[in-house]
């Protein structure tokens, strides 16, 4: 069970890094600056909340890193993609009711 649950936290993990770079560039490019502030804005206040908390989902799953807080950095960014998904979710809602 903790290898899928491994693989399925690293994917989601390195998805939202991915994701994130990809939606940061191109908000900047096309500046579009309140799309910029809210990924930038969710996932500072995910990784902070997980600092705080000391929330570290790869070593509950017997991942350490080296330095410590990698872990915790890595879950604060696999747990702010929820509220991009809903973001990205709501965005679409509104380009089918503006259609």
């Amino acid at each position: 069970m903790n290898s899928i649950a491994l693989s399925l936290v690293i994917a989601v993990t390195v998805e939202g890094i991915m994701e994130y770079l990809k939606t940061l560039v191109l908000a900047f490019q096309n500046k579009k600056y309140k799309k910029l502030v809210y990924y930038t804005s969710s996932l500072l206040l995910s990784i902070l909340l997980c600092f705080l908390g000391k929330i570290d989902l790869f070593s509950t799953l017997t991942i350490k890193f080296s330095p410590a807080w990698l872990g915790v950095l890595l879950t604060g960014i696999f747990a702010s993609r929820g509220t991009n998904y809903m973001g990205a979710f709501t965005s679409q809602l509104e380009t089918v009711r503006d259609e």
